[in-house]
């Protein structure tokens, strides 16, 4: 049977039945690629033992786009964020106050 269960189920829910569905997908999800690998025969495996438990960790979101890289410190006060914008090692670019070693090291990435 095919699972019809989300992620957006899961962070809306949020129940432990609904945490163990998810992982447990992903679980199975791996089990698919075990003796795949090349030079690896079937049964052949050096392994320590059985895996009694796994952890399973999904983030959602991030930041936002106007709280780090894209500041828009010039428009209205509704659209920005609270934080100020440094400059970077990059000219013309600011970050965010609050990624100082980031903006000192965003020239390596240039």
């Amino acid at each position: 049977p095919q699972a019809t269960f989300t992620m957006l189920q899961f962070h809306t829910t949020g129940s432990r039945r609904s945490f163990l569905q998810v992982g447990g997908l992903g679980v199975l999800g791996g089990l698919g690629w075990q003796g795949l690998a090349p030079g690896e025969e079937s049964g052949s495996s050096t392994s320590f033992g059985r895996v009694k438990s796994v952890i399973f960790v999904t983030l959602y979101g991030g930041p936002p786009q106007t709280e780090t890289f894209d500041m828009k410190p010039e428009a209205p006060l509704e659209a920005r964020g609270p934080f100020k914008p440094i400059p970077s090692s990059v000219v013309d670019l600011h970050v965010c106050e609050h990624l100082p070693r980031l903006s000192r090291l965003l020239h390596l990435g240039t």
